[in-house]
């Protein structure tokens, strides 16, 4: 800790805070470039963004398979996207309609078609009032992308219409903060896996992630007497039995916002993300078997036409080459040999190669495991730990 604590000073100015990203949201924000103003988002807009335009990285099985696999990872995916990407700056405008011609880096609510596309594309749309994740295949339906992703699905042939934007009128890129993170760790004593190196690459990690946090304004106090402003957590008449409730209090304050709570910058780098991999995808949808948020695999040899590079943030670098796999499900998969091994919701270090065999031929295996429970569960009276039955991600 004292090690971690000084590399971050030396190099970076920071103390080490509560959380790693606490630290690192400072050290982003000292880094934004003068002259840059990031603005907070119209009301309207910031829901959008929150609700529909932020998603999660892109993870997608085509479908079960064994075999060798050629897979790919993108070097610091997310440190390299702050630096390629066109993130939004200065005043945000409303527009209904087609796009502003000004326009350069927006949000647009869109609908679109590609009857050739063979790529699953991910987004959000609403069903049944509520907003969802899904995967479109020729038509996407009604939803909010930024124009990272609108620019690329046009070249590769979707039809897309706006029918609403919002549109920045200027951009920046963090290129000074994040090629000093890769020279840094690429140059520093010890190596990329030396401790100024792991240290370099947890600051690009996690430097942009406070920008799309939601504080919950709930908050819950254990003390022996009621603090000011706050109420018992059990209910007028709600049996406590055991007396331990008595002590815990609660509230709900004010939606608490930071100046640094800026969702459009996470959906800008988070986009670019999806598209770098979307890209991969494209370069041999036949050979394609699987992606996961920064990596993807073929089932035959495209290294020669990646933009191959172990070194440089943004680029691929090559994790397997030809290794027997099998892969079952989303986040479920294992090299023959045992090696490696990803089983979702189980403990992976209780499954022997041949429940993964099992498991690709449709048999999904069951574990009893211990689960912990929350704390307030235990103070009403729950037992702090409980056997459960898990099973796999069931195969159709």
């Amino acid at each position: 800790m004292q090690r971690a604590q000084s590399i971050l000073i030396e190099f970076f100015g920071q103390a080490l805070a509560p959380t790693m990203g606490n630290a690192c949201i400072r050290i982003f924000r000292r880094s934004i470039p003068e002259g840059v103003t990031v603005r907070p988002l119209p009301e309207k807009a910031l829901s959008i963004v929150r609700d529909q335009v932020m998603r999660g990285g892109y993870c997608f099985c085509v479908g079960r398979y064994e075999g060798p696999i050629w897979k790919y990872d993108i070097n610091q995916a997310y440190a390299a996207a702050m630096r390629d990407a066109r993130l939004p700056q200065g005043d945000c405008y409303h527009r209904l309609g087609d796009l502003h011609r000004y326009a350069k880096v927006y949000i647009a609510r869109v609908t679109g078609t590609h009857p050739n596309n063979r790529v699953p594309f991910y987004c959000k749309s609403e069903i049944g009032g509520r907003s969802r994740a899904v995967f479109v295949i020729d038509r996407i339906p009604e939803t909010w992308l930024t124009s990272i992703e609108i620019d690329q699905l046009r070249r590769e042939g979707w039809k897309l219409t706006v029918s609403e934007s919002y549109f920045w009128d200027d951009a920046f890129s963090m290129v000074d903060f994040v090629t000093r993170l890769e020279r840094l760790r690429t140059t520093c004593e010890g190596g990329p896996s030396g401790a100024i190196g792991t240290m370099a690459k947890a600051v690009g990690n996690h430097a942009y992630g406070k920008t799309v946090e939601v504080v919950d304004p709930k908050e819950i106090v254990f003390s022996p007497e009621c603090p000011v402003g706050f109420m018992p957590y059990t209910a007028p008449g709600e049996a406590d039995r055991l007396g331990v409730l008595e002590h815990i209090w609660w509230r709900v304050g004010d939606i608490v916002t930071r100046d640094y709570h800026q969702p459009q910058l996470g959906a800008f780098i988070t986009a670019h993300v999806r598209m770098v991999l979307r890209r991969a995808m494209l370069i041999d949808p036949e050979a394609w078997l699987y992606a996961d948020t920064d990596c993807v695999a073929f089932n035959r040899d495209v290294t020669r036409v990646m933009d191959i590079d172990p070194s440089r943030y943004g680029a691929w670098k090559v994790e397997e080459s030809g290794t027997p796999y099998r892969i079952i499900a989303k986040k479920v998969y294992a090299s023959l040999d045992g090696a490696k091994r990803s089983a979702k919701g189980m403990n992976v270090k209780q499954l022997t190669t041949e429940d993964f065999q099992r498991w690709l031929n449709g048999t999904a295996p069951i574990q009893n495991q211990t689960q912990r429970q929350n704390f307030l569960r235990v103070m009403a009276g729950s037992e702090m730990y409980l056997e459960r039955t898990r099973r796999g991600t069931a195969i159709g």
